[in-house]
C-alpha cells in the first residue's frame, strides 16, 4: 500500500505560525457544531462520521475524492482518496481505505464493500490532514471528539476496551452486571430490534451485537445498534441496472 501524504500547510499562503494557528482556530470554531451532529457515539467516546470530516475539508477550501477502487483476489477492496485545494485543484494529502474478508464488510456484496473502502479512504485523508482541526476544537471547545474516523470503529466498538471495562479496576474482579434500561431506552432499543431484524441479515447481526454488548451500558448499545440499523438499510438499497447491464 502507498503510504498517506500530509501536506496540508502551505507555506506560500501562510507566513507565520501564529497566522496557522489563527486559521485552524477559527475553522475549529465555525465547523464544530456541524460535525458534532455527524458522529457515532461507542463506548463513551465520540467518532466523527465521513460528512464532518468532508466539513472540514470544506471550510479550508477542499474537495476530497476517492480516485481509484481496486478489488483483490481475496475479494478485499483497496480504495484510495485525495484532498485537493479547489483553487488550484493541488494534491494535499492522500490515503488508502481498506475493507477485507475477515470483518462484518466481508460478508457484503461487493458494491457495499467498494463503497465502505472508498468512504473510509476519506475520512482516513480528511484525519491525516485535518486531524488538527479535531485537537482544537476539543482544547478550545472541549468537544471531546476523537480522531480515528467512525467508519474505522468495527461494530459494537473496540473488543479490547469493552473487556477492560468489565473489569473492576479497584479489585481486580469481573463485573458481570447486566445494565438497567430506562422507559424510553427499553422502548428505543425494542424498535431499533424490530426494525432491524425486519432487513436481511439483521436478525443475526443483531443477535451478534447484543451478545457482544449485553453488558455494555444501555447508550453505547442503542448507539451501536442505530449505527448497524443505518448499514442494513444501506445494503438492503436497491440496486439500480442501467441499461447497459452494470449495476450503479
Amino acid at each position: 500500500m502507498n503510504e498517506p501524504t500530509n501536506t496540508i500547510m502551505d507555506p506560500t499562503q501562510q507566513s507565520s505560525p501564529q497566522q496557522v494557528m489563527a486559521m485552524v482556530s477559527s475553522v475549529a470554531r465555525a465547523t464544530k457544531s456541524l460535525v458534532g451532529s455527524a458522529i457515532i457515539s461507542l463506548q463513551g467516546k465520540k467518532y466523527i462520521k465521513v460528512e464532518g470530516w468532508q466539513a472540514i475539508a470544506a471550510a479550508h477550501g477542499c474537495t476530497v475524492t476517492a480516485d481509484t477502487v481496486t478489488a483483490q483476489d481475496d475479494g478485499a477492496v483497496i480504495a484510495t482518496a485525495f484532498v485537493r485545494r479547489l483553487r488550484d485543484n493541488a494534491t494535499l494529502g492522500s490515503a488508502e481505505g481498506y475493507v477485507g474478508m475477515d470483518e462484518v464488510w466481508g460478508k457484503r456484496p461487493i458494491y457495499a464493500r467498494r463503497a465502505m473502502a472508498q468512504t473510509r479512504a476519506i475520512s482516513r485523508a480528511c484525519r491525516n490532514a485535518f486531524a488538527h482541526v479535531v485537537v482544537a476544537m476539543n482544547s478550545e471547545h472541549a468537544t471531546g471528539f476523537e480522531t480515528t474516523p467512525a467508519e474505522e470503529v468495527p461494530e459494537g466498538g473496540f473488543p479490547e476496551r469493552r473487556a477492560a471495562e468489565k473489569v473492576a479496576t479497584t479489585t481486580g474482579e469481573v463485573v458481570n452486571k447486566k445494565p438497567s434500561y430506562s422507559a424510553d431506552q427499553k422502548i428505543e432499543a425494542g424498535r431499533l430490534r424490530s426494525e432491524c431484524m425486519a432487513l436481511k441479515g439483521g436478525e443475526e447481526r443483531f443477535g451478534a451485537l447484543w451478545k457482544r454488548m449485553s453488558y455494555d451500558s444501555a447508550t453505547d448499545f442503542i448507539d451501536a445498534a442505530s449505527k448497524l440499523l443505518r448499514d442494513l438499510q444501506e445494503e438492503n438499497e436497491p440496486v439500480v441496472i442501467e441499461g447497459d447491464g452494470n449495476a450503479v
